[in-house]
């Protein structure tokens, strides 16, 4: 949903011309996500390894944005006020979260290597 805010806060979405209307300007907004899905779809089609690739990012961003920043975020904000309990566990979060995104970003990069080796010994096969 934040992509499609931003695209369609943007400038150029409210100079494009409503097909149906002022009235019906809704349609303009389905238009746009539904090609921006079908666009998406198609990378993830073409692309080749793209589920490894999404691994790895998701394991490095996905990690920081679930389990980190937002903690980092809440301890500097309510620093004064958390007991020590909570400031332990927080931190406890923010370790976890961080090995857990090491881990996956390991395991996602050893399993892109992996594939790109078998797709050159294939080739090399083939070629012999």
């Amino acid at each position: 949903m934040p992509a499609f805010d931003i695209v369609e806060s943007s400038k150029l979405f409210d100079k494009m011309p409503s097909i149906f209307g002022e009235k019906l300007r809704w349609v303009n907004t389905l238009v746009l996500r539904s090609i921006i899905v079908i666009a998406t779809g198609y990378f993830a089609m073409v692309v080749p390894k793209f589920g490894l690739f999404i691994n790895l990012t998701g394991a490095f961003a996905c990690t920081a944005l679930a389990f980190i920043i937002p903690v980092i975020m809440y301890q500097r904000l309510f620093l004064d006020e958390l007991t020590k309990f909570w400031r332990n566990f927080n931190s406890f979060v923010v370790i976890f979260g961080t090995i857990a995104g090491a881990v996956s970003f390991i395991l996602s990069f050893v399993e892109i290597v992996k594939s790109f080796k078998e797709d050159d010994v294939v080739e090399d096969e083939v070629v012999m």
